[in-house]
């Protein structure tokens, strides 16, 4: 998701992800997800004699690029529709409910000028007791 979006893991995007895929409709989803990590790792090795996690973020991306391109295709998987996925859940992480764990501290609210409504109770609870430790 950090490839996707710089900054993703700062705001939470991927608590938003992990989220969703704990509940039971995603499970299908979780599985591609699961797949999908098999093979970004076994074509990192396979490439560049590593984990995925460990390789140059410019090799990551490339890997990726397979991904999209729809290079990464087996009977059980479609590396497209994993990366269209993930494209999707980074961005509804970035610009999602917080309460779901992504868009901390509402960045991406702000990133595209959202103001959720002022008398929102957790907002006002926010205003009256603030915590020192979060910076806006």
């Amino acid at each position: 998701m950090e490839r996707i979006l710089p900054g993703a893991a700062e705001i939470g995007v991927p608590e938003h992800l992990e989220f969703w895929l704990r509940t039971e409709p995603f499970a299908p989803v979780r599985q591609q997800f699961d797949r999908a990590a098999e093979q970004l790792d076994g074509l990192a090795r396979r490439r560049h004699q590593q984990a995925f996690a460990d390789c140059a973020p410019g090799d990551q991306d490339a890997l990726l690029k397979e991904f999209q391109e729809g290079k990464v295709r087996e009977r059980d998987f479609d590396g497209a529709n994993f990366f269209q996925r993930l494209v999707t859940f980074t961005m509804e992480g970035f610009l999602g409910d917080p309460k779901y764990g992504g868009n901390r501290r509402e960045a991406g609210w702000r990133f595209v000028g959202h103001a959720p409504c002022w008398w929102s109770p957790r907002r006002i609870q926010r205003i009256l007791n603030p915590d020192p430790r979060l910076k806006d």
